[in-house]
C-alpha cells in the first residue's frame, strides 16, 4: 500500500509539473539493441519530454559497451540532436546508430513548431550527466532546417556544430547560414550519398572523436 501511494504521488507531481510547463526527460518505453554497420551494438530507448502539458516524443541512442546499459554510466560524451520529420526522413536512425557506435550519444526527435522549444531541448540535453556541454552537435533535415537555424541564433555558443541536410531556408535563416558557412556543414542533395563520411569528418575536426 505504501508503495502504491508513493507511485500515485509521483505521478501527480509529474502531471502538475507538466501542466506548469516544466520540461521533464524520462524513459517511456522498452529499450532495444541494434547493430551498427561496424558491428558494434547500440542501445535505443524512448526518451520524451513535456512542455506546457504536451508530450514531445524522442529516442536516444547510446553506446552499448561495458557499463553502457544505463545513461548514468556514461559521462562527458558528445551529443548529437537530430531534428527531423519522422515520416519523410528515414535515415535518422541509421545516422545516429553509426555515430553512437563511436561513443556519441544521439537524440532523435521531431522538430517543435516554436523556436523556444528547440532551444529548450538543446539546453536540457547539454545539462544531462552523460553530455559534454562543449560538444553538442545539432542536425536538421530539410523540413526542420529553417526553424533550427533560427533557434541556433539564440542559443549561440552552446553548440559545437550545425549540420543541415538538403536545407530549404527562408531569407533570414539563409542569410545566417551564408554568413557562417565555414562553421556549418550543409549537405546538398548531390552529396547525400556520402553524407555519413562528411558528417564524421566534420565532427572529428570539431573534437567529437577523441
Amino acid at each position: 500500500m505504501r508503495k502504491l501511494i508513493g507511485t500515485i504521488a509521483a505521478l501527480v507531481v509529474l502531471a502538475v509539473l507538466a501542466a506548469l510547463g516544466v520540461n521533464i526527460f524520462r524513459n517511456s518505453g522498452p529499450r532495444k539493441r541494434i547493430k551498427a554497420e561496424d558491428g558494434e551494438k547500440v542501445i535505443v530507448e524512448e526518451l520524451s519530454w513535456y512542455n506546457h502539458g504536451e508530450k514531445q516524443d524522442g529516442r536516444i541512442f547510446k553506446p552499448a559497451g561495458e557499463n553502457g546499459d544505463n545513461l548514468e554510466s556514461l559521462s562527458d560524451r558528445p551529443v548529437v540532436i537530430f531534428f527531423h520529420d519522422p515520416i519523410k526522413t528515414d535515415f535518422a536512425e541509421s545516422m545516429l546508430t553509426n555515430l553512437s557506435s563511436q561513443g556519441v550519444v544521439g537524440y532523435s526527435t521531431s522538430c517543435p513548431d516554436k523556436s523556444r522549444d528547440i532551444e529548450t531541448i538543446i539546453k536540457k540535453m547539454g545539462k544531462e550527466d552523460f553530455a559534454c556541454e562543449d560538444l553538442i552537435f545539432i542536425m536538421a533535415d530539410q523540413y526542420s532546417a529553417d526553424a533550427v537555424v533560427k533557434a541556433i541564433i539564440k542559443v549561440g555558443n552552446r553548440t559545437a556544430g550545425l549540420i543541415l541536410f538538403e536545407p530549404a531556408l527562408q531569407s533570414k535563416a539563409g542569410a545566417t547560414v551564408a554568413q557562417h558557412s565555414s562553421e556549418i556543414l550543409t549537405i546538398t542533395s548531390e552529396q547525400m550519398g556520402q553524407c555519413r563520411s562528411l558528417v564524421e569528418d566534420y565532427m572529428e575536426i570539431r573534437g567529437a572523436f577523441k
